[in-house]
């Protein structure tokens, strides 16, 4: 974190980039965002402070979920409802004999944000360990703000041509086409960073002219450099019962490698959408500023 805090005491205007509350972090200096789920069930101000912690750290961490296919909606209820997608309301992550995505195979997985080609795009992954014996499959993640922010410590002009290129991003199978378009770095009306936009297994660029193109590339590689960099990328080893909450506009989240045969892995991954998380939090708030006393 010493290059982004030296960042900021060069350039004020890297500050004004995060929103009040929001630090973004590294490895050296990561939050401890952990939550366990009889607490948030039982008490309001408990999972204010764990909603509170994932919209600053762009992560929480909640134990104590029941080990079954859909025992994440124990949380989903404390918030609201689950996104459906074509993928259904609570989808398998596990490797297929027959795979028909990279997410259904034992290999690694760089950091992504998931579905840009939606419209809108998921708010928030809620990833739930049923087993996960197998030798590696470590989940990773990485704070996106802190990689869009040490970008433009390093390369202003690079940061500028991300925030301004807009390529599109598409998923097709038999029954399901999807096209959504967004820089990978953009920001809100106030100038603050708002979405991170990384999967290279879904980003294509138009045909824009040889010079633009060339500064996309470059600033393309940059980014994807501070991305993959160990020293941004916390890594660790979901339990059964647990289950990681993830921001998809901020968080960027992969998996080591694992070896078939050496043990199972498998999760159950869901999706809330913004506004129904962020108005719980909301909500929260509000009662206990009028709490008494």
């Amino acid at each position: 974190m010493a290059a982004l805090r030296e960042a900021r005491g060069s350039d004020s205007s890297l500050e004004g980039l995060l929103a009040p509350g929001q630090e973004a972090w590294k490895v050296a200096d990561a939050p401890r965002a952990e939550a366990d789920l009889a607490e948030l069930e039982a008490c309001p101000a408990s999972l204010l402070a764990a909603l509170e912690a994932l919209h600053n750290t762009g992560f929480l961490l909640v134990r104590g979920l029941p080990v079954e296919m859909d025992g994440l909606e124990r949380f989903a209820c404390l918030l609201g409802p689950l996104r459906e997608t074509n993928w259904g309301r609570i989808a398998d992550v596990k490797a297929l004999p027959q795979a028909f995505d990279l997410t259904m195979t034992a290999r690694a997985l760089e950091p992504h944000a998931d579905n840009p080609y939606r419209e809108p795009v998921p708010g928030y992954v809620l990833l739930h360990c049923l087993v996960n014996s197998a030798d590696g499959g470590d989940s990773t993640i990485t704070d996106g703000f802190a990689a869009a922010l040490e970008l433009r410590a390093r390369d202003p002009e690079g940061f500028e041509t991300l925030i301004r290129t807009r390529p599109t991003f598409r998923y097709q199978d038999e029954d399901t086409l999807l096209e959504n378009e967004g820089p990978l770095v953009e920001l809100d009306a106030g100038g603050r960073l708002k979405q991170v936009r990384l999967s290279n297994r879904t980003d294509r660029i138009p045909p824009l002219a040889p010079e633009i193109l060339e500064r996309y590339y470059r600033a393309r590689r940059a980014f994807t450099g501070i991305v993959n960099d160990p020293a941004f990328q916390l890594r660790f080893k979901l339990r059964p019962g647990e289950m990681l909450v993830m921001d998809n506009y901020r968080l960027l989240h992969g998996r080591t490698a694992y070896r078939p045969g050496s043990g199972e892995r498998h999760m159950r991954q869901g999706y809330m959408d913004r506004d129904v998380v962020a108005s719980r939090r909301k909500i929260l708030a509000l009662r206990r500023a009028r709490a008494p006393g």
